[in-house]
């Protein structure tokens, strides 16, 4: 019986186990260790990362600094900004 257990697919167990347990009070989802972790990366793989704009200006310095013209550097400008 412990074979059959550890054979079942850790997202089926996930969803159709743990999910679906009563919750306490003011508790809307049950997660399952490293969910949400694996949640923020598959959004940021979509839609990227969101990079404090003074980063992206001290990138951009540092690389004109390090000999970069305006052109190579104008890419980071691009950048979805916090």
């Amino acid at each position: 019986m412990a074979n059959q257990f550890f054979s079942i697919n850790p997202k089926t167990l996930e969803e159709y186990y743990l999910h679906d347990q009563p919750k306490a009070e003011g508790v809307e989802r049950i997660y399952v260790p490293g969910e949400i972790e694996n949640r923020s990366k598959e959004q940021k793989l979509k839609d990227g990362l969101s990079i404090h704009e003074q980063v992206i200006d001290d990138l951009i310095a540092h690389g004109r600094g390090a000999g970069l013209s305006a052109e190579r550097t104008a890419f980071l400008k691009a950048c979805p900004v916090k």
